[in-house]
């Protein structure tokens, strides 16, 4: 297998390899949760940035996936897919625009401070000529004896608008008391 070149590592935005300005985040805004609560939302988004990029360390008091929704759009106005493994099988699954969220992390519920992690990129959020595509990477280990699960969803809002807001909430349950769900925007 070949190893990463210096060349080839700044294709991929590396650390210290990285082109000029592709590894530059600006923290947006930060929610950490005092109290339980159904969802976190980001409002006023400045279209300002290249990308988005939200960072999720979320608990539930329900196993749960983690949605999202785009400018307050409830409507079946979202694409994804995804693909999962938890170990001993890998499981896929999509939606087919009938759906009102796009799924991005998941929690379980089985212990006191079991959490699910994910790491969302929205790219061109700003761009009004185009689809807005979200890519998600995420994990969730119900406790050190049983069933993880590691993640990658993508999809897409079928809406042009510049993204000034997102909602993320739960699928059932509550986000438990810290949790916490960051928003960066990505410099270009």
């Amino acid at each position: 297998m070949p190893l990463l070149t210096t060349q080839s590592a700044k294709g991929f935005g590396f650390g210290a390899f990285a082109a000029a300005g592709d590894t530059s985040y600006e923290s947006i805004a930060s929610v950490l949760t005092s109290s339980t609560t159904s969802e976190i939302n980001f409002s006023s988004i400045a279209g300002t940035y290249a990308h988005l990029q939200i960072r999720m360390y979320n608990m539930g008091d329900n196993q749960a996936n983690v949605f999202m929704q785009i400018n307050g759009d409830t409507g079946n106005n979202y694409y994804w897919h995804e693909v999962y493994g938890d170990g001993s099988a890998i499981t896929n699954g999509w939606s087919s625009g009938t759906v009102n969220h796009i799924k991005t992390s998941y929690h379980h519920n089985t212990g006191a401070n079991q959490s699910g992690q994910g790491v969302v990129t929205i790219l061109d959020y700003a761009n009004t000529s185009k689809k807005k595509t979200v890519n998600a990477f995420s994990g969730s280990q119900a406790n050190v004896t049983t069933t993880g699960y590691v993640l990658h969803r993508s999809g897409h809002w079928t809406g042009t608008a510049a993204i000034s807001s997102l909602r993320c909430f739960t699928q059932a349950g509550n986000f438990k008391v810290g949790t916490r769900i960051s928003l960066y925007g990505i410099k270009g």
